[in-house]
C-alpha cells in the first residue's frame, strides 16, 4: 500500500463538483469527483470494467469498442457510483484521466490522479507533475510521454506512480500497468519519484532523460530499461542516486534492475539495485555498445549476477 494515502487523500481541501475538462471525441478526458474515501471502491470498480466509457450526457456506460449504449447491471452499478462521487461535499478530488494530452498541464498534489486509459502527453507539450502527487494506474494503462515530463518531487514530499489496487484494501500485483515510458525525442526529469507494481517501471528509447533519486519496486521485467537501438551518437541518460529492488517474497530473485541496451552513455551513481535476477545488465550489439559509468553504488542480493556485460554479436 502507498505509505500514507489515506492520510494524503483524505484532507482538508475544498471539494469539486464539476468536471474541470471533458472530451467526449476521443481527445484527452479529465472529470473531477470527490470523496476519495471512496477511492478503493471506485478502483476496483474501473480495474474489472476499464473496457467501459463513461458518457456523461446519459450518465451511463458504453464499451469502447463499439461505442453502443448498454444499461446492464454493472454497468449501472458504475454510472450510479459515480454518480455518488460527484454529489459528495467533503474530501479532496479525484481526477480521472485518459488519452492525448494536447497542452500543457499540471498536475498537483491537491489532487489524486486515477488515469483509467493510457495517456500520451503529445509532442512539444509538457506534463508537470508537483511533489506530493498521487497517480494510480488502472490496469494494462500507462503513461507515454511524446513531449515532456517534469515531475518535480521533494525529499519530503514524493511523488507515486502505481497501480489503482495499491490502496488500502486492494491487492496490487507486479506488472498492472505499463510505467513511464519516454520514445525517441521526448524529455524526462524526474525527482523523488516512487513506482511500484509496473512491467517495467521506466523505458527510455533513443532520447535522454535524467533520474533522480527515484525509487523503483515490485516489477515485472525491468526496473529501468534503456534503449540505444543502433542510435548515434551516443545518447546520455542519468541515473542518480535511488533504489531499485524486488521487495515482496513472490518477486525476490526475478527481473533486472536496470537494463542498458546499445547506444547508451549512461551514469549511474549512488543508488542501491537488490532482489533482482540480474542487478545490471549492459547489452551491446556489435559496433553499437553501450558507455557507463557506475559509482558509489550497493548492488546486492540478486539471484543470478549483481552486474553483466556482454555482447549479442
Amino acid at each position: 500500500m502507498i505509505a500514507n494515502i489515506d492520510t494524503v487523500v483524505v484532507v482538508d481541501i475544498p471539494p469539486y463538483h464539476t468536471a474541470t475538462t471533458e472530451n467526449t471525441g476521443g481527445g484527452y478526458n479529465e472529470k473531477t469527483l470527490v470523496n476519495p474515501q471512496n477511492l478503493v471502491i471506485l478502483c476496483n470498480i474501473l480495474n474489472e470494467h476499464r473496457e467501459e466509457t463513461y458518457n456523461p450526457a446519459t450518465n451511463s456506460f458504453y464499451p469502447e469498442e463499439d461505442g453502443c449504449p448498454t444499461m446492464g447491471f454493472k454497468r449501472s452499478l458504475i454510472a450510479l457510483c459515480l454518480i455518488f462521487f460527484c454529489l459528495t461535499e467533503t474530501g479532496s478530488a479525484v481526477v480521472i484521466v485518459s488519452g492525448v494530452i494536447p497542452a500543457d498541464t499540471t498536475w498537483t498534489s491537491t489532487d489524486t490522479i486515477l488515469v483509467t486509459g493510457s495517456v500520451t502527453v503529445a509532442d512539444s507539450v509538457r506534463l508537470t507533475i508537483q511533489a506530493g502527487a498521487i497517480i494510480l494506474f488502472a490496469n494494462n494503462t500507462g503513461l507515454f510521454v511524446e513531449g515532456e515530463l517534469m515531475a518535480d518531487g521533494e525529499k519530503t514530499s514524493r511523488i507515486h506512480f502505481t497501480t489503482s489496487a495499491d490502496t488500502s484494501g486492494g491487492s496490487p500485483v507486479a506488472g498492472s500497468w505499463y510505467g513511464l515510458n519516454f520514445p525517441q525525442y521526448s524529455t524526462g526529469i524526474l525527482y523523488y519519484c516512487n513506482l511500484r507494481y509496473p512491467v517495467t517501471g521506466i523505458t527510455v528509447s533513443r532520447t535522454s532523460c535524467s533520474f533522480h533519486d527515484c525509487v523503483i519496486e515490485n516489477f515485472q521485467a525491468q526496473g529501468y530499461k534503456i534503449d540505444g537501438y543502433q542510435i548515434l551518437p551516443l545518447m546520455p541518460v542519468v541515473i542518480a542516486g535511488g533504489v531499485v529492488h524486488q521487495v515482496e517474497g513472490s518477486l525476490l530473485g526475478t527481473g533486472t534492475g536496470i537494463f542498458v541496451y546499445q547506444s547508451v552513455d549512461v551514469s549511474i551513481s549512488d543508488c542501491m539495485v537488490s532482489g533482482c535476477d540480474v542487478g545490471l545488465d549492459f547489452l551491446g550489439q556489435g559496433t553499437y555498445a553501450p558507455q557507463y559509468q557506475v559509482s558509489g553504488c550497493e548492488i546486492r542480493d540478486h539471484a543470478t549476477r549483481g552486474i553483466y556485460s556482454h555482447s549479442g554479436g
